[in-house]
């Protein structure tokens, strides 16, 4: 594949929906006991959806404690949700409660994520739901902070989680680690590793594989990054790939926290290396990326939450012989982007999330190749935003056709949000349609 081509900066064309590159469609609308708050998707070979919700579902109250869905295409071009898992079943919420990772697949059709708290510390768990109902069984293989003094293996997972092709899985901690310069002992955030069992049956084991910032000069002086949040990527090589909010060069700047930072850590030997591929030194370029980064090839791709051009993020890619390239998303109606890019057939395809008012809900956008930014979707557009607020995670299927979700919008009689409880999107092949 060739790589995207961001030579110039790019401006966002308009403002609203673009005209042959896709159709926009809500395919459901949550209403709170059925989930509410959609963070992510992952989708299987048969088109079938699947994703998990922050809130709703009957786990626990007032709110509910999450839930993970599956949503499948009918004959007639409707689709039906299940429920696959309320979360806050056991005592306790010892399965975990609110989860916030996004859903990943291993080879024989289990469902892997996280949840941000629960567990038997409270300090959130990583979790394998297995087909076998509805609803499916629920195993959770680990606990998180489970030496509550710092919780060296990690506290508060977030983000994506990853398998490598030995079936480890990999993901990120807000909070524990080795205790750092900025938070003491309440460590600045973790990569972690979960490993297979070392004999069928038996338990996963997991570790730190990286602890941020555990030396600086002083109070949030954290070159390697702090507040890993994004999740990470892992290559066929076995590299893991990953985004930290805040740290990096020159504190001073980003309100004094830093701008963020991207890293690589390498397999060597039993251990890693840890590598930082970019570290804005200015919030002019960029800062806080949320999201972990794409790897295509030998190029990175990724996105700043904040900073550049009118405070509104950016999208960049680290070319394999060095050097930035970016574009900058203009403030006012887009929001910034915070979620994971998608780069397929020389598109990228991308999201901003904006804030829960007309007037700043979010777009999709799509790059192409020759430099050409679109938005194919302006959130909040349709009656009482029932096309969503606040876009996050998408994926794509085998004929192009992008999904994604939204937290907020939707039926605005969600009983835990004013703003609706979010829906579950489709714009059909914005690529095939642009080239009509």
């Amino acid at each position: 594949m060739k790589r995207l081509g961001f030579s110039v900066a790019l401006i966002l064309l308009c403002c609203g929906f673009a005209l042959g590159q896709g159709q926009f469609k809500v395919l459901y609308t949550f209403g709170g006991v059925d989930g509410a708050g959609p963070s992510s998707l992952a989708t299987d070979n048969s088109g079938n959806l699947y994703g998990t919700t922050t809130y709703g579902g009957e786990g626990c109250a007032p709110y509910g404690c999450g839930i993970a869905f599956e949503l499948s295409p009918n004959n007639d071009g409707g689709w039906t949700q299940t429920i696959l898992y309320n979360f806050c079943q056991d005592e306790a919420c010892a399965d975990g409660m609110y989860p916030t990772g996004f859903a990943v697949f291993d080879s024989a059709g289990n469902l892997y994520g996280t949840t941000g708290s629960g567990g038997s510390f409270d300090g959130g768990v990583i979790f394998e739901l297995s087909p076998s109902g509805p609803p499916w069984t629920e195993t959770t293989l680990y606990d998180f902070c489970q030496e509550l003094d710092n919780c060296p293996g990690g506290d508060v997972p977030s983000g994506s989680v990853a398998f490598d092709a030995k079936g480890n899985l990999y993901g990120t901690t807000r909070y524990g680690g080795s205790p750092c310069t900025s938070q003491g002992s309440a460590g600045c955030g973790t990569v972690y590793q979960l490993m297979p069992p070392s004999a069928q049956g038996g338990a996963r084991t997991e570790r730190a594989i990286y602890s941020f910032c555990t030396h600086g000069s002083g109070q949030y002086s954290c070159p390697d990054g702090t507040f890993p949040v994004g999740g990470v990527t892992v290559d066929k090589s076995g590299n893991v790939y990953g985004t930290t909010v805040y740290g990096g060069h020159n504190p001073k700047n980003c309100e004094f926290r830093g701008c963020g930072t991207v890293f690589k850590l390498t397999p060597t030997s039993g251990s890693w290396t840890y590598s930082q591929l970019y570290a804005p030194s200015t919030s002019a370029v960029g800062e806080s990326p949320m999201a972990a980064p794409t790897v295509v090839s030998e190029s990175v791709y990724g996105s700043f939450a904040e900073g550049a051009r009118n405070d509104a993020g950016a999208v960049f890619g680290l070319l394999p012989k060095g050097g930035l390239e970016e574009f900058s998303l203009p403030g006012g109606q887009d929001g910034s982007p915070r979620a994971a890019s998608i780069v397929e057939d020389n598109e990228l395809y991308g999201s901003s999330y904006g804030a829960t008012n007309s007037s700043d809900a979010g777009v999709v956008f799509q790059v192409t190749s020759a430099g050409q930014e679109t938005v194919l979707h302006s959130f909040c557009s349709e009656a009482n935003c029932a096309d969503g607020i606040g876009p996050l995670g998408m994926v794509r299927d085998k004929s192009g056709n992008l999904y994604g979700v939204t937290y907020w919008g939707g039926d605005a009689s969600c009983p835990f949000s004013t703003n609706g409880c979010g829906v579950v999107f489709e714009i059909t092949n914005p690529e095939a349609s642009s080239k009509r």
